[in-house]
């Protein structure tokens, strides 16, 4: 399932594929321990960019894709806060700030996040970062938070795409753009 706005530069390919092989190497388990993530009480994001890097850094399908893959890494003005992954190659960077739907909170919430954190990535990140892709991404287990964003306000405005994994089990939602020199 995909669904876009105006913009047509951005087709979010690469995140999608990422997404798809990482789900679809271990679909039956993978549904139950995010399904568990989702009810607990904690953030489970930290977990999914563990779990994204170790494609990336594993998988043979990305084998001599990108010189560097990295987290935890500074990447913003004015604070210490770091993007979810950094992904290089000779030629790109790419940089993906990642939320998790948690079960307990409205799934408003989760738009709210990937929304703010696209702000952040338009307008926060820093000049030796740049130029680079960048995508803010939801991952979601109800397709409430999928309506969420469809009647979200901001994500009218710009392209984004969403599908679903494992049988509709999980949804995934995203927005990319590329940040210029300044």
């Amino acid at each position: 399932m995909q669904y876009h706005s105006q913009e047509q530069s951005y087709q979010g390919t690469d995140i999608q594929d990422l997404i798809h092989t990482w789900i679809s190497s271990e679909e039956e388990h993978l549904l139950r321990r995010i399904t568990s993530a989702y009810n607990g009480n904690g953030h489970w994001e930290g977990w999914v960019q563990f779990e994204l890097e170790y494609i990336l850094n594993t998988h043979p399908k990305y084998e001599n894709k990108f010189t560097v893959v990295t987290r935890d890494v500074g990447a913003y003005e004015g604070n210490d806060q770091c993007p979810d992954l950094i992904l290089m190659d000779n030629n790109q960077r790419t940089i993906v700030e990642l939320r998790c739907q948690r079960g307990a909170a409205p799934a408003e919430l989760l738009v709210n996040e990937v929304t703010r954190d696209r702000n952040k990535l338009k307008e926060l990140l820093e000049d030796n970062f740049r130029p680079a892709e960048c995508i803010a991404l939801g991952i979601a287990l109800t397709k409430d938070a999928v309506v969420a964003m469809e009647n979200h306000k901001e994500w009218n405005e710009m392209q984004w795409h969403c599908f679903s994994c494992a049988n509709d089990g999980i949804w995934v939602f995203h927005t990319g753009f590329v940040v210029d020199t300044r």
